[in-house]
């Protein structure tokens, strides 16, 4: 079958008010897609909504709130924008997001607004020349993702979910034509106490994690997959691995940065772990492949494994520290820095992509 093509903005964000079945709930698809299309450069961007819809004039943003600097996108249904009408709302929005960030003293670094429409000639000079004076007076980037500025990012590879999701028609054959395969199986195994001398579950319990049987299974459904694929000499699936273990260290370091001033007496940094894993997650397939959640989360234990991260600011020390229980039982190895350590009850070493 064809890969069926992807419409012009208008047909492809019509579908928008016949699916969702009310304006309301078109505006709030809408954001979600926006939010979705953001969290493929920047997986731990979120979401904020306080009582009444009070959200600071933030719909989505990536960045601290907590003294930090912060990207903000602003998406506002606008399905035509041929007049001025919807010029009050740009300008109230912007002002509402400079407002709360000068309250909660917080920086917006960049201000993106997101519509699906495409803008009449004279209302894009117009938003291009207040946008400049903002930027002149407030210090913020201004950005404008409009109809066809979402439509492009929606072709990429890395967007191919976010397109399955919100526009399903249009995806019957792009696995094919990109050379995706189906999703690749997910290992498990019965036996999770092999791990128990393992350094990813040592780094577990140093952040005060009691149950740890998720994240070895996380593990081993992501290592039996590498495995697989080098057994099989599929280096292209080994080199999309490698990516992928790229991103997710990248979202590790991140977060780990931001995480370090709020570590605990004993090391432990409370939010790390679920702030890794979630954005491990969300991260969109290497290319080529085709993964599960549990792949992506076992990927950040893995790294752990191999000494290039961990949960607890010391994770260093605990590294350095440990000692892995051999092949042969009643043997110790000591691992060296930056390889990937013997795993009791495995033939050999976990392979590093």
């Amino acid at each position: 079958m064809a890969n069926p093509a992807l419409p012009d903005v208008p047909q492809l964000f019509a579908r928008f008010d016949s699916d969702a079945g009310s304006s309301g709930a078109a505006r709030d698809r809408f954001e979600m897609l926006v939010t979705d299309l953001v969290k493929v450069k920047h997986p731990d961007a979120t979401t904020v909504e306080g009582p009444g819809n009070r959200d600071w004039g933030i719909d989505t943003f990536w960045g601290q709130l907590a003294g930090g600097s912060v990207l903000v996108w602003q998406s506002k249904y606008i399905r035509d924008w041929q007049d001025k009408t919807p010029q009050s709302q740009i300008r109230t929005s912007f002002e509402s997001a400079v407002k709360h960030a000068t309250a909660e003293k917080y920086k917006i670094t960049a201000w993106t607004l997101a519509v699906p429409c495409k803008l009449a000639p004279d209302q894009l000079k117009w938003l291009q020349g207040w946008a400049k004076r903002q930027s002149a007076a407030t210090g913020i980037a201004i950005q404008l993702w409009d109809g066809t500025e979402l439509r492009n990012q929606l072709l990429t590879r890395d967007a191919m979910d976010v397109r399955r999701e919100y526009f399903p028609h249009t995806v019957e054959s792009i696995p094919v034509a990109l050379g995706i395969q189906s999703a690749e199986p997910i290992a498990v195994t019965d036996d999770l106490t092999q791990f128990e001398g393992a350094l990813f579950v040592r780094q577990l319990r140093e952040a005060g994690s009691v149950e740890t049987d998720s994240a070895c299974a996380h593990f081993f459904a992501t290592d039996a997959l590498i495995r697989d694929f080098e057994a099989k000499g599929h280096e292209d699936a080994m080199t999309s691995m490698t990516e992928l273990h790229l991103e997710v260290h990248d979202i590790w370091e991140r977060n780990f940065n931001e995480q370090l001033v709020t570590a605990q007496d004993d090391g432990r940094l409370p939010r790390l772990l679920s702030l890794v894993t979630d954005a491990a997650a969300a991260c969109p397939n290497p290319h080529g492949l085709h993964l599960a959640r549990a792949h992506k989360k076992g990927t950040a234990h893995r790294l752990v494994e191999q000494k290039k991260a961990g949960w607890v600011a010391h994770w260093r020390d605990v590294a350095a520290s440990h000692v892995q229980p051999g092949a042969v039982e009643g043997d110790v190895v000591q691992v060296p820095d930056g390889n990937a350590p013997a795993i009791a009850g495995q033939a050999e070493p976990v392979a590093t992509p």
